[in-house]
């Protein structure tokens, strides 16, 4: 297990600026500053702002224009799990002159501030941004990275100390920015492994808030990407081979169920698999009719639900014909069992199993 050492941590994505950080450190520590990102602000960026605040606690939090889902989620998400309330302004309101940069080096209007400091992982491409201190690194699979490794710098030079859900929070930017580690160098993953041992809270949980679950705003386009998607509150009279069906509670989406057509050659495994991947719902459930049994594919979000105890407690599988583990599972059912008892149960536990206050 890798071990967090103060006197010890080495930086992957701001070697060598360990001096020119301290003095910036020291010169703003105790000025009236601001903080901004770029336009359409996301997670990676919003944590990048509220790290900075970390360092320099008399800042105040700005964005451009909009703040995307995810990040709007993640500031709930802050609010619930650790008491702490961030507070975005637009930057035309602020009142203060002097003025940090994160995530970005070019896409921000800067209301003729004067631009103290800039933490970006871009390419510098078309910059027009200027900072008096700049901390940069496209290398730096998310941006605030750079804002943590300066963080953990500063605290083992005794300046500052950092308190736990920084830890927490960092690893949400760097799951999100990586699109669940898509892309990444040795450093990305040390540097998570580290993130997840100093918050304490499995991955799983950090990636649930990375990428939160579609909201009741989110319908459109799942059902544009689901391209022939039906929402359904109650059991539908027939299920039609390769339909989607959004099972949806008080408007809001709680998971999805489809038909393959008996004569596929489609795996149900393979295909409720890539359906989580695409629509990111709590649950995704999809049947079909074999010769001698029905055969049922369950993927869940896990944490919180488990695919087998659906498949056990909702669907009733006898525990010899039901397997898996609790994000993904499989059961077989007697053809004894008329479809639409089948679709019913399905319908009616996933209604009962996904709580909308969970989401």
């Amino acid at each position: 297990m890798l071990k967090y050492q103060k006197a010890s941590f080495s930086s992957f994505y701001l070697k060598g600026s360990l001096e020119r950080l301290k003095e910036f450190y020291e010169k703003y520590k105790d000025k009236e500053l601001a903080v901004t990102t770029h336009k359409n602000a996301d997670t990676d960026a919003i944590v990048s702002a509220i790290l900075i605040k970390v360092m320099f606690p008399k800042a105040k939090l700005y964005i451009q224009d909009i703040m995307n889902y995810p990040a709007q989620y993640l500031l709930k998400w802050v609010k619930k799990a650790f008491n702490l309330v961030f507070e975005f302004k637009k930057l035309q309101e602020s009142k203060e002159e002097l003025l940090i940069v994160v995530d970005t080096s070019g896409n921000a209007n800067c209301f003729n501030k004067k631009v103290i400091g800039i933490f970006d992982h871009h390419e510098p491409k078309g910059t027009n941004i200027k900072g008096e201190y700049e901390f940069k690194n496209s290398k730096a699979p998310a941006n605030a990275l750079l804002v943590w490794e300066a963080l953990i710098l500063l605290e083992s030079e005794g300046l500052l100390k950092v308190p736990k859900w920084v830890h927490t929070v960092s690893a949400i930017a760097l799951i999100s920015d990586t699109a669940r580690f898509e892309r990444g160098d040795p450093g990305t993953f040390i540097s998570m492994a580290s993130l997840l041992e100093l918050s304490g809270r499995p991955y799983g949980e950090l990636r649930q808030v990375a990428f939160p679950h579609p909201s009741r705003e989110s319908l459109e386009w799942l059902i544009e990407a689901l391209g022939d998607a039906l929402l359904i509150e109650s059991i539908p009279e027939k299920v039609e081979p390769r339909k989607r069906y959004i099972i949806v509670k008080n408007g809001t989406p709680l998971g999805l169920l489809t038909k393959i057509p008996e004569n596929s050659s489609v795996r149900a495994g393979d295909i409720s698999s890539n359906l989580k991947q695409l629509t990111n719902l709590p649950i995704v459930v999809v049947y079909r009719k074999l010769e001698t049994e029905w055969r049922v594919s369950v993927r869940t979000s896990n944490p919180p639900y488990d695919a087998v105890t659906f498949l056990n407690d909702y669907l009733k599988c006898e525990q010899t014909k039901c397997g898996g583990h609790p994000g993904a599972s499989g059961g077989s059912f007697s053809l004894e069992i008329p479809e639409e008892e089948l679709v019913k149960r399905i319908v009616e536990g996933i209604k009962n199993y996904i709580k909308i206050e969970e989401l």
